[in-house]
């Protein structure tokens, strides 16, 4: 979603310890620091929701200016060139509702499913709150949702929260100027209340919003933020309006799975990225071009990664990064100090530099590379997380054509690094390769294990590849910085239209995954004329190929041979 302008206000209390009612020990639970002296400098890198994405909005621009909307038809949007929205989905309450969130539920280890039931909503009456209208493209709006989960305890009670919507913008003239991009987030929860709910000098409470506002000739534009008590306390999952409470973002826990449905006007079209492990997915078609789309996955352990100092006490490397980057506004696009133009001030020690770095993309990745060792190659949290989303255009604009053109989704790439490619893996001499960048190490000094999973529609992979209907084969290799080939765990297999594999276990800074498929030549048999046999020869029959399928687990192996085994640890379906 495009804003216009980003104002974010911090409330003085956010400055004073606060009482969880357990021991902070949790990684979910470490809190952003909050560095507001003169000379520090700092930088974040962790998957975060994007703030814009946990409350519901419509927007509009025209010669006026930048205004909200309450609906499709009121005074502005009426006006307006566009609609540019964010519709955070609500709970679907009749069968032909589409743009709704169906279900939550949870896997046991052993198999057993545990079904969810909604409990409420996180906001009640959001002042951005809209009237949406399907008929103009402008999903209806809903809120964050509390789900009761009893069956599927974790360290905080019972209750998850799940974020899920579409975030995009319409042109009225020009049917073909059209965004929507789908995400999908599930936390453990636990109520934190009693939290500061006081409007700040700026109209900001402890929950984010947008306000109206215009400049002195009276265009409009948008002022959008938050209060922020939990900044340097605690970690709110999602925040509410009900007297500054929120809900605390607990760990997940072990072994468990867990499956959303979701029910969309149509299917979104891209390549998806996410934080889950082993993910599948189901797609049904359902009337009027609407689908179900239902995500199963279990969780994962994503390390964060910090590092903040004063300038006077850097290395001169690191006092290079910053000095170079911030005249080029490459770096550091958040200050504590109001009405500071730090990016233009050269003398470090008066500076102070918050760089909220997104996840994703070269400079991500070279982040890691550049402050690995300053930080101990460690990492300053693990929290564990659960969450989808489709790739922007902005992501999918180098991808290989087989991933971006066409309907439906192509594929999901999931991984537990910290940092990762941008776009689904690149495509080169038939190899499919995919970045990634982590801290060497945990915070407790053991070593940090990767994970990444690779699912696609059979279609795309044989369209990469230009191979036939025939079974796949693939190698995976996780290959260092150095070049050197990692220890891991690979798996591959392909069921139901979809190609699954898999990589656990290796090691880190920054591996490169890479992924080929292959396929057999299909065996033709065609017979040749035989010359009649003399009495001192006999004809012999000619050898067929056969395929069998062989199976391990949830893993299958196709093997085309005159006669065929199953590898060791195999057996045959």
């Amino acid at each position: 979603m495009k804003k216009v302008l980003t104002l974010v206000f911090i409330l003085v209390s956010s400055l004073l310890p606060q009482n969880l009612g357990f021991a902070a020990t949790e990684d979910e639970q470490w809190p952003i620091p909050n560095e507001f002296g003169l000379g520090h400098h700092l930088v974040l890198i962790e998957e975060q929701l994007d703030g814009f994405r946990s409350y519901s909005q419509l927007t509009t621009q025209y010669d006026k200016g930048n205004f909200l909307c309450k609906s499709v038809d009121d005074e502005n949007c009426s006006k307006g060139w566009f609609y540019d929205y964010n519709a955070v989905l609500p709970i679907c309450e009749t069968t032909s509702q589409v743009n709704c969130l169906e279900g939550l539920s949870a896997i046991t280890e052993s198999g057993d499913v545990k079904k969810a039931t909604f409990d409420q909503y996180s906001y009640v009456d959001h002042p951005n709150m809209y009237t949406g209208d399907l008929n103009r493209g402008v999903p209806i709006a809903g809120a964050p949702s509390i789900w009761k989960l009893p069956g599927m305890p974790h360290a905080g009670g019972d209750e998850y929260a799940v974020i899920t919507g579409i975030d995009g913008s319409y042109h009225k003239t020009d049917v073909n100027y059209r965004n929507d991009d789908f995400y999908l987030s599930l936390y453990p929860v636990s109520r934190k209340s009693g939290i500061q709910a006081s409007t700040d000098i700026n109209g900001y409470e402890n929950y984010p919003k947008c306000i109206q506002r215009f400049d002195a000739t009276g265009k409009g534009f948008l002022g959008c933020g938050s209060g922020a008590q939990d900044l340097g306390n605690f970690r709110c999952a999602v925040k509410t309006n009900k007297n500054g409470d929120c809900y605390l973002q607990r760990p997940f826990p072990a072994g468990a799975r867990f499956e959303i449905s979701v029910r969309l006007a149509k299917e979104p079209i891209s390549w998806m990225h996410g934080r889950m492990l082993n993910p599948t997915i189901d797609i049904t078609k359902l009337a009027n071009g609407a689908v179900n789309l239902k995500v199963q996955a279990g969780s994962v352990k994503v390390p964060v990664f910090y590092h903040g100092s004063q300038y006077s006490a850097m290395t001169n490397q690191i006092k290079q990064h910053w000095d170079e980057c911030l005249p080029l506004r490459t770096c550091g696009f958040s200050t504590r100090i109001a009405d500071s133009n730090f990016w233009k001030e050269p003398n470090g020690n008066i500076r102070n530099v918050q760089d909220y770095a997104t996840p994703f993309g070269d400079r991500a990745l070279e982040l890691i590379k550049t402050f690995a060792s300053v930080a101990a190659d460690k990492s300053a949290a693990v929290p564990s997380a659960w969450n989808i989303r489709s790739l922007t255009k902005a992501e999918m604009s180098k991808a290989n054509g087989c991933f971006s053109e066409g309907s439906g989704v192509k594929g999901i790439v999931t991984t537990n690094s910290t940092t990762y490619s941008e776009g689904p893996p690149t495509f080169k001499d038939g190899v499919l390769n995919y970045k990634v960048a982590s801290a060497h190490f945990n915070p407790d000094g053991t070593e940090f294990k990767g994970t990444y999973n690779l699912v696609m529609r059979s279609d795309v992979a044989r369209c990469l590849y230009k191979f036939s209907s025939a079974p796949l084969s693939a190698s995976i290799e996780v290959v260092s910085d150095s070049g050197q080939a990692s220890v891991a765990t690979t798996v591959f297999g392909e069921r139901k239209g979809w190609v699954e594999l898999a990589a656990y276990n290796f090691g880190f800074s920054a591996p490169t995954v890479r992924v080929k498929l292959s396929q057999e030549a299909e065996v033709v048999v065609t017979p040749s004329p035989s010359p009649t046999p003399s009495p001192s020869a006999s004809a012999k029959p000619v050898t067929k190929a056969v395929t069998i399928t062989c199976i391990k687990g949830k893993t299958s192996k196709k093997v085309t041979a005159a006669k065929p085994k199953c590898p060791a640890g195999y057996k045959k379906k």
